[in-house]
C-alpha cells in the first residue's frame, strides 16, 4: 500500500511491509535536521550522585551528535547554619566548577558549545543570596529542579514515592 497526502506543505508517505506500517513525514524530517541537538541538564561528581569526569561527558556528547552541552550541577546554597548538603556542591567548589568548564569550553570550542549553568531550587530564605553570588559569575542559565518541599533541611526529598500524603500539605 502506498499513499501520498499533502497537508500544510508536508508529505506523508505510508508504506506497508511485513514489519507493519511505517509513517515518514518529509516536512518533520527536515525540521528535525535543522534543530539544534542540545542537553542542558548534565551533572558532575560535585553533586555526589553522578559519575565520570566532565571530559568524558563532552566526548560522549560529541560522539552522540550533541551540538550544545550545558552543565547544570546542583547549585551550592549559602547555608548559614553550617549544613552540608548530600546532593549539591559546596560554595567552596563553585569556583573550581566554573573554572574547569571555562577551560574545557576553550579546549573544545571548535567541536561543541559548552554552557555553564546550575540546577537551582527555590528556597525563599536563601534564593536572593544565591542569585547575588551567581550574578558575579559567568553562569549562563539556571534550570529549576525542586527536590524538596521547603528547605533541604529539615524537609523531605520530594523525588521519591512516599506513603504519607500529609507531608506534602504541611
Amino acid at each position: 500500500m502506498r499513499a501520498t497526502l499533502k497537508n500544510r506543505n508536508a508529505y506523508h508517505i505510508l508504506t506497508g511491509n511485513e514489519d507493519g506500517v511505517k509513517i515518514r513525514c518529509k516536512y518533520l524530517q527536515e525540521k528535525r535536521n535543522k534543530m539544534e541537538r542540545a542537553n542542558y541538564h548534565t551533572h558532575t561528581t560535585r553533586c555526589m550522585h553522578a559519575i565520570g569526569e566532565e571530559r568524558e561527558y563532552i566526548e560522549h556528547a560529541i560522539k552522540g551528535g550533541i551540538q550544545i552541552l550545558g552543565f547544570s550541577d546542583h547549585c551550592p546554597m549559602p547555608y548559614t547554619d553550617g549544613f552540608v548538603s548530600g546532593i549539591r556542591m559546596t560554595m567552596e567548589q563553585m569556583s573550581e566548577y566554573i573554572q574547569t568548564l571555562l577551560s574545557l569550553r576553550e579546549e573544545y570550542k571548535s567541536r561543541i558549545d559548552i554552557r555553564i549553568g546550575f540546577e537551582a531550587e527555590y528556597v525563599p530564605e536563601l534564593f536572593d543570596s544565591f542569585i547575588k553570588i551567581v550574578e558575579k559569575e559567568p553562569v549562563e542559565y539556571l534550570i529549576l529542579g525542586q527536590h524538596f518541599v521547603g528547605q533541604e533541611t529539615p524537609s523531605r526529598y520530594s523525588g521519591r514515592v512516599h506513603g504519607e500524603r500529609q507531608w506534602l500539605k504541611d
